[in-house]
């Protein structure tokens, strides 16, 4: 049985083969989510000039270093205009926050430092002393012309989006999202809309992982709901494998009399790479190929499967888009002590609550369950925690790897 690096490894490794072989584009106008497939540079300075960083004026130091503290106001810079120049020593330009810096001044001393009457300005500092160059955001200082802004694999946040807007960038390479199928499977599941019988419940893990997908950008998604019927589920998957880059599967992978998954993706060609995991929950997780994709065999129980979908899946569809998983990588310091008498052989998955505190640190503390069925505990995390194979026990103070249910 494989360790929970093990199996992520040998997913990780075989997820490059012929994969992102398209991209699209998205209009600035019309930005969304998404990770970049192309590198943006700064088509010039950033900022492009000297810009003037507080309401006030602008002068020569030089002439408040050597002693003048009145001077008269020759003219106003407004954000937007080209620069005005400054006539002499004795003369300021009243200036506004983003203004370009007026030609022949070097500081900028802000409204609070100043009495302004009769058209002339009077230095008063309150706080702090003048100083050259002050409240001046200078050319370039943020960023050079030519400079890597954003690389191939960055998601598009609001801020990558403004940067994009900023350089000039009409549209924003993104690269193909796979095209994935869930399927749920069970004769104790009804659809939803249906009424359950008292021995029925509704499905819900195959709208769990959707929506876990599309919040990644993920849209080219299609879900389905089968009962144990090995033939009913041949007659979905023929078609599926043929057409998607990956198959989720949820529920009938262990060693029941009606797990039958996997023998039927055997049946259908499908390459085994491994089946089950030293890990709990989620230990029955199944993985294959074809020559399209990949086939994830997900647990039924809802925690199991949801935990497996942002342990395993979400970085396959980071790898199948060029993004580095290491990206997503976070860690977090436990609040309480976790006991698992498994440990010393078995990688261990928490539910968890995700707190932030004044020191900076994010802290988790576990969340109480019964077991991997217990989907209303989930509502109550942020995420869960790894606790690694070693040892039984995981004290308040350790750090642990977090996953997050989001970005």
């Amino acid at each position: 049985m494989l360790s929970v690096t093990e199996a992520f490894d040998c997913i990780m490794s075989r997820t490059a083969r012929g994969h992102t072989t398209g991209r699209g584009t998205c209009h600035t106008k019309q930005a969304q989510f998404g990770y970049s497939a192309q590198r943006i540079t700064a088509d010039r300075d950033l900022p492009p000039f000297d810009r003037v960083a507080m309401d006030g004026i602008a002068i020569r130091f030089a002439s408040y270093d050597g002693g003048r503290r009145q001077f008269h106001i020759a003219g106003m810079q407004a954000a937007g205009a080209p620069p005005v120049d400054l006539s002499d020593d004795e003369h300021a330009v009243e200036v506004m926050t983003g203004a370009v810096l007026p030609n022949g001044t070097d500081t900028v001393v802000r409204y609070e430092d100043l009495k302004i009457a009769g058209g002339a300005a009077l230095i008063m500092p309150t706080k702090t002393a003048i100083y050259l160059g002050q409240n001046i955001h200078q050319r370039g200082s943020d960023r050079l012309a030519g400079d890597l802004l954003i690389a191939p694999g960055d998601p598009m946040l609001p801020p990558q989006w403004a940067v994009a807007a900023t350089v000039g960038c009409l549209e924003v390479m993104l690269p193909s999202m796979p095209q994935i199928c869930i399927i749920g499977t069970g004769d104790e599941l009804v659809d939803l809309g249906d009424a359950p019988l008292p021995h029925q419940i509704r499905a819900s893990n195959i709208y769990a992982i959707a929506a876990a997908l599309r919040g990644q950008g993920v849209a080219n998604i299609s879900v389905h709901l089968v009962k144990d019927d090995p033939e009913e589920l041949v007659g979905l998957l023929a078609a599926k494998l043929e057409d998607c880059d990956a198959c989720i599967l949820t529920g009938a992978v262990s060693a029941g009399k009606f797990d039958h998954v996997p023998a039927t993706l055997k049946r259908l060609g499908v390459t085994e790479v491994f089946h089950k995991i030293n890990q709990r929950p989620g230990k029955p997780m199944w993985y294959g190929e074809t020559k399209r994709g990949v086939v994830f065999g997900l647990p039924g129980n809802p925690v199991s499967s949801l935990i497996c979908c942002y342990r395993y899946v979400m970085p396959w569809i980071w790898s199948f888009i060029g993004r580095p998983s290491e990206t997503s990588i976070r860690y977090a310091e436990l609040t309480e002590a976790i006991s698992f008498a498994n440990g010393d052989h078995m990688t261990l998955f928490a539910p968890v609550k995700v707190s932030y505190g004044r020191d900076a640190k994010v802290r988790a503390t576990p969340v109480r369950h019964v077991g991997s069925g217990d989907l209303g505990a989930l509502l109550g995390s942020d995420g869960f925690v790894e606790c690694p194979a070693g040892k039984t026990e995981f004290l308040p103070g350790e750090t642990v790897s977090l996953y997050v249910w989001g970005h």
